[in-house]
């Protein structure tokens, strides 16, 4: 089997365990944990597993200097964007979640105009109203629109996971472009780690563990472990070897898998908003990421897209905000 082949068959199952991560995920909340428990013993894996990584893989050291941004992507990539990530899934569903985060590069676009001047012309203002307009339609279909509605609230905290998690790849682009990715990781990952200790350790006494039987253990290793540590391994291999674009193109499977599973499992169904909503992110996303997009002079001189520039790296793509 060729590089190429395994480095295809490297994203299939990562876009499989990130697909099942929605509804594995949502099995545990909230009866057999909170989401502010289940974020602390989420980075608490992520970061031994990381940190074990970097033993074998040395990623060098991070300047001071770049401390203040490493830590305003961990707050923003990992703290704001779990909490919200896991206290939404409780409120809304599977399918929903990962419907809605695919709108993630229509609002890193968004971002990368307000912060860096990326430029949006008609084409990128059709894609961006059309993804805008789906995930309307997906938080708003048949719903009470009052913050007493949790489906409602859900599904708004999700969109604040995306735009922090769209937020944090425009701030941490610098980083990965200056020093290796599993260095920056890491320390944004002990950055996040830092701000959910407070709130999550006085709680960490209340998780039900004996009320725990064989399934619920094994969501809980798969959320808190596999999800992280497999899925950054087959990526990282994947990008060694297949375009960072082609990556990226994975993540779409995500929604197909995460609504089949639902749909397999008995949780959730399917309507026909549901769908109209999944096409007009996919066509706004579509839209905006196609390859005959305008081209920005770089500062190295070469002509490239800032909304592809962002996205250039391992990661940026992938399972951090869920």
């Amino acid at each position: 089997m060729g590089n190429r082949t395994q480095a295809h068959l490297a994203l299939l199952i990562s876009s499989l365990i990130f697909g099942l991560n929605y509804s594995i995920s949502k099995s545990l909340l909230p009866v057999y944990i909170n989401p502010l428990q289940l974020v602390f013993l989420r980075l608490a894996g992520s970061i031994a597993a990381l940190v074990l990584i970097s033993l074998f893989y040395k990623g060098g050291k991070i300047e001071k200097k770049d401390y203040p941004r490493v830590a305003l992507a961990g707050f923003l990539g990992i703290t704001i964007n779990q909490l919200f990530f896991f206290e939404g899934l409780s409120r809304t569903s599977a399918v929903e979640t990962s419907i809605i985060h695919t709108s993630s590069p229509i609002i890193v676009l968004l971002f990368a105009f307000f912060i860096i001047g990326e430029k949006i012309n008609l084409r990128k203002m059709i894609g961006i109203l059309l993804g805008l307009g789906g995930a309307l339609l997906l938080i708003l279909q048949g719903k009470e629109i009052s913050w007493q509605s949790d489906h409602f609230t859900g599904d708004l905290m999700i969109l604040i996971n995306v735009s922090a998690y769209s937020m944090y790849l425009v701030i941490v682009k610098p980083l990965m472009t200056k020093y290796s990715p599993l260095s920056v990781m890491k320390w944004v990952f002990i950055c996040g780690f830092g701000f959910v200790m407070p709130f999550s350790i006085p709680q960490l006494k209340d998780i039900p563990f004996s009320s725990y039987d064989i399934s619920s253990w094994s969501a809980l290793l798969y959320v808190v472990f596999i999800t992280t540590t497999l899925g950054f391994t087959l990526t990282v291999f994947a990008l060694r070897h297949v375009s960072a674009g082609v990556t990226a193109y994975y993540m779409y499977l995500q929604p197909l898998i995460a609504g089949s599973v639902a749909i397999i499992w008995g949780t959730e169904k399917l309507g026909a908003q549901m769908l109209i909503a999944t096409a007009l992110i996919f066509s706004g996303v579509y839209v905006i990421t196609r390859k005959k997009e305008d081209k920005l002079k770089a500062s190295d001189g070469k002509e490239r897209s800032t909304i592809r520039r962002i996205f250039r790296w391992p990661g940026g793509f992938s399972s951090e905000h869920n």
